[in-house]
């Protein structure tokens, strides 16, 4: 609660740990809001898939993103057809299956277990992280390098919020101490 100018002045640590509370308190709802983002983002693209073009390898963007990014480092002649049928499929599954993980994770931080909500969420952002980055490979015109690049904030301010803190906390100390800030 914001104070009055006649009110008594506050002590200088008293006014810092209300500013850290708002802050932690504005941080929060950031990091609920960008997992609601994320979960709908990734559940409609995953029912957007939900078609037989999408899953049909010789047509689907999934396989020819992948043929690209590859290309540069194997024989893509060498590929099992097996993986080029598969890969549609899981990224549908990866696409439905990422808003029930953050969900489960969701309960798991509401019900004392953040360790495993912990687990969940960086195995999330480790494996949304190889999922752009591979997207991101292919070169123009197949790359969906900018979506990339807008997807990886969004990630881990939503998924990882603490180690962003703890980031930036300890890059504001050494841009101090270089005496950049």
């Amino acid at each position: 609660r914001w104070r009055s100018a006649s009110s008594k002045r506050s002590h200088p640590r008293e006014a810092e740990t209300e500013r850290e509370q708002r802050r932690l308190l504005w941080s929060g709802r950031l990091t609920v809001s960008m997992r609601a983002v994320l979960g709908v983002l990734y559940a409609m693209t995953g029912f957007a898939k939900l078609n037989d073009a999408w899953h049909d390898p010789h047509v689907s963007c999934c396989v020819q993103m992948f043929l690209g990014s590859v290309a540069n480092f194997v024989d893509v002649r060498l590929l099992p057809p097996v993986l080029l049928r598969s890969l549609p499929y899981g990224a549908t599954a990866f696409e439905l299956g990422f808003p029930l993980a953050l969900a489960g994770a969701h309960v798991c931080e509401t019900t004392s277990r953040p360790g495993a909500a912990r687990a969940v969420l960086r195995a999330l952002t480790i494996m949304g992280a190889i999922f752009h980055v591979v997207i991101a490979l292919p070169p123009p015109p197949m790359s969906v390098y900018p979506f990339s690049m807008i997807m990886a904030p969004i990630y881990f301010q939503s998924l990882l919020p603490d180690d962003v803190r703890r980031a930036a906390r300890t890059a504001a100390a050494w841009l101090r101490n270089t005496h950049v800030l």
